[in-house]
């Protein structure tokens, strides 16, 4: 008898090299308000948009809620953090083994990769909000942000890991909501409005939020 196949996994990509690609879209769009709380913002939503949409994650790291917002673990190892504006991509330093040396590297997406056209519609839609307002978008009530951090059992004040499953079940009714007819993430995100900081609460149908805590 032939077994059926297993399905293949979709390839995630680095944190970092998904940051780097706003870093680019930034500086071509002469767009110098990119600091750190807005680039893990941006990461975070091309994550959870890509999920919603297509299904699978962006990422192979991982989305933490903690009291100021979400923040992406790898980008924030990477050293991503602070106040300063971020302007020139952002390398990861780790151990070269053969030649027991420092290495430091600056990783990108691959050239044309078809992921890059959900960093490409995310830049669009969020990409000129101030760093504040983007950062209120993600604590939207109802947001993954919001039902994990918010949770009343949730036993102390560390930063706690948003599962994918939430995101997604989140950003897919968002985009249920939004989308007229099957439509690819560019034609998706241009209906949702940019800034609709309070919109989103209305807009799911989630009776239980206990549910998406802990999936």
């Amino acid at each position: 008898m032939f077994k059926t196949p297993k399905p293949l996994n979709k390839p995630t990509h680095n944190p970092v090299a998904v940051a780097n690609e706003f870093v680019a879209l930034a500086a071509a769009d002469h767009t110098i308000d990119v600091n750190p709380a807005k680039l893990h913002a941006l990461v975070y939503m091309a994550h959870g948009w890509h999920l919603g949409i297509n299904g699978h994650p962006l990422l192979n790291g991982r989305i933490s809620a903690w009291r100021d917002g979400i923040f992406v673990t790898e980008l924030r190892e990477a050293g991503c953090w602070g106040t300063k504006r971020v302007d020139a991509p952002i390398a990861i330093v780790s151990v070269d083994d053969a030649r027991g040396m420092m290495a430091e590297r600056t990783p990108r997406m691959p050239p044309k990769h078809v992921d890059l056209k959900t960093i490409v519609a995310v830049w669009k839609l969020y990409g000129r909000l101030p760093p504040f307002d983007l950062v209120r978008v993600t604590k939207e009530v109802a947001s993954p942000w919001d039902l994990i951090w918010n949770d009343e059992e949730r036993p102390n004040d560390e930063p706690k890991v948003i599962p994918n499953a939430t995101m997604k079940i989140f950003f897919k009714q968002l985009a249920d909501k939004r989308r007229s007819k099957v439509a690819g993430i560019t034609e998706t995100l241009r209906l949702h409005p940019t800034a609709g900081i309070d919109q989103t609460q209305t807009m799911l149908e989630t009776p239980d939020p206990n549910r998406l805590r802990s999936i």
